[in-house]
């Protein structure tokens, strides 16, 4: 079987190894010598082998070189240990300005360091001027320990450091590529301004990929409506532009080899104009690789094309396999191909009407996309669109229509100004119905699905619609069409009726945020936050991918390491309060905690002070109950003081939250519980003898980062916790540990590594 599918799909065969092997190195620690090892002797085998058994051996090695490819793009030079360092080079990319920060934000390429993306606090006038290609030189701090997932994010685009800048000096540098290219592109946009008064910034995202000047609500509209992916340039922009150039230059009677040579030189120029993205490469790749196809008379196979691209990108470029447009491109292309084209093909002999056949085609298609797409959505945004699948049978035809006028009217207004504003009445108006549309769509009830993040039982499932559509299973052609469609309904309809149904049990998630707070409580259904740790923590990701609503959150007090994070929160999720300790106005408040408060007034989210007897309805027959402080808390230098005290109780299962309270603050009245949130990150000046007597927990979970500089947890603190029998889990060593609380005051502890305890 394996021979007669690498006879079939060899190309695609070495594409999931190399990807497989790329994966199984991401998630596995073994050493780069040992997958450069098995690269060698699988691809050396497969050279010298002559017996059945060849092809294994060749996707063995190809596995091996994925992995050791990985491994290697995967290391980030080391920082230096000074923070202060002076930054001299060019700038790649000219400043973006970010007018709530008041900073300008842009990447520098320095001759010791590499890329380094620059935090410059600088009014926008003083970077105004500022072009790709200056020299820059800036006395700056290194920012030291940024979060990994961030440093991997950069680093997936060369950008080796982040620094932070109060002044910078700059000089006129040398004409640049990039220098020549964004005077291209500022060039268009003064054209495009001049040309679509009225959707100026509607067609600046949709010929470049600028969203800069797009309304914040405009964008959520899109994405609601599920077409966000028409702002974003991308295979389908890409695809419009070279069918437009190929049926143009076939009416000029131009040969066929040099259509597809000056089609390929277009799209690269394109390409180079809004910028190499994963999506975009791809679409370049695919259309080079089916005209060469046709050039030799080979028949075109779209899963051949589509697989040659991706192991073509992932050689160049092995970190572009965690980049999100990487994956909802092929994603989307893979459905199309296993799932939208299949089905289209068994329906089409019945389909007389050309128009019956353009709708049901392009439902298909969208359905396809939808389809392969969707467990990656869900697991990148926690959402997806209730109506994106019917409304793209509307607004991708639009959009292709309007692509194709603005095109026009632009090349137009290129070469004779009055002329395209003659013409530009027609795409503005195709633009601004869309956009209408759009928001209609949005607005419509339900329009939004939250999701949860989906494992590996649903790539089984995806799996299976892949075999259902290429038809290998003996079963009737109606059968696996029904089963197909009806594979998404089902998903959706579980993850829909898991949510609606009551559940019997109260889920505590103490997430991993370092030398931070947080934890996630879901109620029967209801989410709610004890503490969302520093600022880009990991809370606003798992409330979004957590039913895109929290309906309050509850902080200890305002200190960054717990209250940072809210912010990121609220931008992320809609949240229905915000409960603080009572007096905390008289205490010290830090920075990012303060910013948090003040948007939380700004969008109206009720922010509520509770002290010691207040309680707060989670949801039926769940309880949260405030121990401390006290409704008269003096003022003072310590907000660690006035930590509020949360019991959270179901059935005859209780949870303590505590915040960072010192010993000398714990309550007098304390009730027995079942599971313990270790006050201040297991310091030895919390959490005495006598509050562990008093409470009596059976499990214990301490929030701290792996080699924090303060000693946490405390040797006297797991001492404590140790003699009064309490099992204790860290999230240093755990990660992100869940608690379950059954009514019957059973708590059962599941983690998510490993760890010493």
């Amino acid at each position: 079987m394996l021979r007669k599918f690498l006879r079939c799909r060899r190309i695609t065969a070495i594409a999931i190894a190399l990807i497989a092997g790329m994966l199984v190195a991401h998630f596995y620690a073994v050493p780069l010598w040992c997958w450069g090892a098995l690269a060698l002797l699988g691809l050396g085998g497969a050279c010298a082998w002559r017996r059945p058994g060849r092809a294994g051996l060749m996707l063995i090695g190809v596995a091996g070189l994925g992995a050791a490819l990985l491994l290697l793009a995967e290391t980030r030079p080391a920082l230096p240990a000074e923070e202060s360092v002076t930054l001299e080079g060019t700038v790649v990319e000219a400043p973006a300005y970010q007018e709530e920060q008041e900073r300008a934000v842009l990447v520098v390429q320095d001759a010791a360091l590499g890329k380094v993306r620059l935090y410059l606090n600088a009014a926008e006038a003083a970077v105004a001027g500022v072009r790709a290609g200056d020299v820059v030189r800036a006395n700056a701090r290194l920012w030291l320990d940024p979060p990994e997932d961030f440093a991997l994010y950069l680093w997936r685009y060369g950008i080796a450091a982040s620094a932070f800048a109060d002044e910078a000096a700059f000089e006129p540098g040398r004409v640049s590529f990039a220098r020549v290219r964004d005077t291209v592109r500022d060039s268009i946009a003064v054209r495009i301004e001049a040309l679509f008064p009225r959707t100026a910034d509607l067609v600046t995202a949709l010929v470049l990929g600028d969203r800069s000047e797009l309304e914040d609500e405009q964008n959520d509209a899109y994405a609601r409506a599920g077409v966000a992916h028409l702002l974003a340039v991308s295979g389908l922009h890409v695809s419009i532009i070279a069918e437009l150039l190929d049926k143009t230059l076939r009416k000029l009677r131009m040969p066929r080899g040099a259509v597809l040579g000056v089609v390929f030189c277009a799209l690269l120029a394109y390409s180079a104009l809004v910028g190499m993205g994963a999506s975009i490469v791809r679409a370049v790749l695919m259309y080079a690789i089916a005209g060469i196809g046709r050039q030799m008379g080979r028949p075109r196979d779209g899963l051949q094309c589509l697989s040659a691209a991706a192991v073509i990108q992932l050689l160049a470029r092995p970190l572009w396999l965690f980049d999100a447009g990487f994956i909802l491109s092929y994603t989307a292309i893979a459905g199309i191909q296993l799932v939208g084209e299949p089905i289209f093909a068994r329906l089409q002999g019945r389909l007389r009407h050309r128009a019956t056949r353009y709708v049901v085609q392009n439902l298909l298609m969208s359905y396809g996309a939808c389809v392969g797409t969707l467990p990656c959505v869900v697991a990148v945004y926690g959402w997806t669109s209730s109506y994106g699948l019917l409304f793209n049978l509307l607004a991708i035809p639009l959009s292709v229509y309007a692509m194709y006028a603005c095109v026009a009217v632009l090349l137009v207004g290129m070469v004779w100004l009055p002329a395209g504003m003659l013409l530009s009445g027609i795409p503005e108006d195709l633009l601004l119905l869309l956009d209408g549309l759009t928001e209609w769509a949005a607005s419509l009830p339900g329009g939004v699905l939250f999701l949860r993040t989906w494992t590996a039982w649903f790539i089984v499932l995806v799996a299976l619609a892949a075999v259902l559509a290429s038809g290998r299973l003996k079963i009737p052609r109606r059968a696996a069409t029904a089963m197909l469609a009806a594979l998404p309904l089902l998903l959706v309809g579980y993850e829909v009726g898991a949510r609606l149904l009551p559940q019997g049990e109260v889920r505590v998630v103490f997430l991993d945020v370092e030398q931070a707070d947080s934890a996630a409580i879901h109620a029967q259904g209801r989410l709610y936050f004890v503490d969302v740790g520093e600022r880009y923590s990991d809370a606003a990701d798992y409330a979004a991918h957590n039913g895109g609503r929290v309906e309050a959150v509850f902080l200890s007090h305002l200190h960054d390491d717990h209250a940072g994070g809210l912010e990121e929160v609220l931008e992320s999720v809609s949240v229905g309060a915000v409960y603080v300790p009572a007096g905390w106005e008289n205490y010290d408040v830090e920075e990012d905690s303060a910013n948090a408060l003040a948007v939380a007034r700004e969008a109206g989210v009720p922010v509520v002070s509770l002290s010691a007897g207040d309680t707060v309805r989670l949801s039926e027959g769940v309880t949260a109950t405030v121990l401390a402080p006290g409704p008269a808390a003096e003022g003072g230098e310590d907000a660690n003081a006035i930590s509020m005290v949360l019991e959270v109780r179901y059935g005859a299962a209780a949870a303590l939250f505590t915040g960072d309270l010192p010993a000398d603050c714990e309550p007098d009245a304390l009730p027995d519980i079942d599971l313990l949130k270790v006050a201040h990150h297991g310091s030895a000046g919390s959490t005495s003898s006598i509050f562990l007597a008093e409470t009596a927990p059976s499990v214990a979970v301490i929030s701290v980062g792996e080699g924090n500089p303060y000693g946490h947890p405390a040797e006297e603190t797991l001492e404590r916790l140790e003699a009064a029998g309490v099992r204790y889990f860290r999230t240093d060593w755990n990660g992100n540990i869940e608690c379950v609380l059954q009514a019957d005051g059973s708590v059962f502890a599941s983690v998510e590594k490993e760890g010493q305890s």
